[in-house]
């Protein structure tokens, strides 16, 4: 129910990771495509900007929801679930993750690789970055105590992480917060 070509088209595909080729999905989504002709049809720049967002979530649909009725589609939601609560936790690592959904580290690293792109440790370094990022940002906490409840226990790491990410260390990034 959708062609996506054009200048850009093969990387952009990619980045959603869809394959080169024709794939099956799921029903098409008429009251996407239908507000998105309503748009086109108003020729306004805010009309444009929003006819990008619904392009986008038809790409989104296009692949489908990650199915929750199979065993590993359920793993991986509670792996993500986990992650999520407990980020914080400085002990918390994929080891200690894959012993209490009672899988192979190995298997969680192969299966959520797969599916998500990226390895299961990333993830979760990911959303302590996103945590520690977001706080430096909008707190006027001490940046030890971020790097702490953002689950990092050695500050000298943090501080890589941070410059890694953003070429700024805690402190500059926390400075040019409102540039």
């Amino acid at each position: 129910w959708l062609t996506f070509d054009g200048p850009g088209a093969e990387a952009f595909m990619q980045a959603y990771q869809y394959p080169r080729r024709p794939f099956q999905t799921e029903n098409c989504p008429h009251e996407l495509f239908l507000k998105l002709i309503r748009l086109l049809q108003e020729r306004t720049p805010f009309a444009w900007r929003e006819g990008i967002s619904v392009i986008t979530a038809i790409l989104a649909r296009a692949g489908g929801r990650e199915n929750e009725s199979t065993k590993e589609g359920r793993l991986l939601k509670r792996f993500m679930e986990l992650c999520m609560e407990r980020f914080s936790d400085r002990n918390i690592n994929i080891n200690l993750l894959a012993d209490e959904l009672e899988i192979n580290r190995t298997t969680l690293l192969r299966l959520f690789s797969k599916k998500m792109g990226i390895p299961p440790g990333k993830y979760l370094m990911q959303l302590r970055l996103q945590h520690a990022l977001g706080k430096l940002q909008t707190s006027e906490q001490p940046i030890a105590e971020i790097a702490l409840s953002s689950g990092f226990s050695d500050f000298s790491h943090f501080c890589q992480i941070i410059r890694l990410a953003t070429g700024m260390t805690p402190g500059e990034y926390r400075k040019n917060r409102n540039l």
